[in-house]
């Protein structure tokens, strides 16, 4: 068993024999899910090839009372709510601003940020108490930066509204106004659930484990 776990690893060494190959070996992906874990393979006992890995990073815990921790997954699918039925309500009325080309930009750019968002509020609804750095970037991070980019091109496509109805001066304004207001609302709400999450407080406490000689570090 020795000797073939030894002919493949020098078999590996063969393949990726540079420094730069063997770092590009698995992708930015795997670096990320398995951020600060350790690995090491070895050969069970029909001589298959497994890998172990171990987390010996930081776990990132929420500092709040577990009531409040409902409380936040609860009010934070709420804004989105919210602010995703302000801006369906606004990018759907049929007038001129919502078809123009620097509006629908910036439409398009807070369609992208809704449905980030979306993702990193499911990952942080069903985050664990311990949270590996992964988890931590792919709830906590993850949805402010969405909720930043929703909020900004939100507001920004309020303002290329406001600027098409100064610009074109249609006879009815009505209409535009309503879109404005669900743009802003958009952003105000995604702004609100960004700030929110930003100042909620987190501690680290270490994993304890640790890995034996044999493991790579994945960083």
């Amino acid at each position: 068993m020795k000797e073939r776990l030894v002919n493949f690893v020098n078999q590996r060494e063969a393949r990726f024999s540079s420094e730069d190959a063997h770092s590009n070996f698995h992708s930015r992906a795997y670096h990320r899910f398995f951020e600060d874990y350790a690995e090491r393979q070895r050969l069970d006992a029909d001589g298959r090839l497994r890998i172990e890995r171990t987390y010996i990073g930081l776990y990132y815990c929420q500092n709040v009372s577990r009531k409040k921790a409902v409380w936040l997954r609860v009010e934070y699918g709420l804004l989105w709510i919210v602010a995703a039925a302000a801006f369906v309500l606004a990018a759907t009325r049929p007038v001129g601003s919502n078809r123009s080309v620097y509006v629908t930009c910036f439409q398009a750019l807070t369609v992208m940020g809704l449905f980030w968002e979306l993702v990193a509020l499911f990952r942080y609804v069903v985050s664990p108490e311990k949270m590996t750095v992964y988890e931590y970037k792919a709830s906590s991070k993850a949805l402010q930066h969405a909720a930043t980019l929703t909020g900004l091109s939100s507001i920004l496509a309020a303002g290329a509204s406001i600027v098409w109805l100064l610009l074109r001066r249609p006879e009815s304004s009505g209409s535009t106004g309503v879109c404005f207001c669900g743009f802003l609302l958009c952003g105000v709400f995604s702004a609100l659930l960004k700030e929110t999450e930003k100042r909620i407080p987190y501690t680290q406490e270490a994993s304890g484990n640790r890995p034996d000689e044999t493991s790579s570090l994945i960083d």
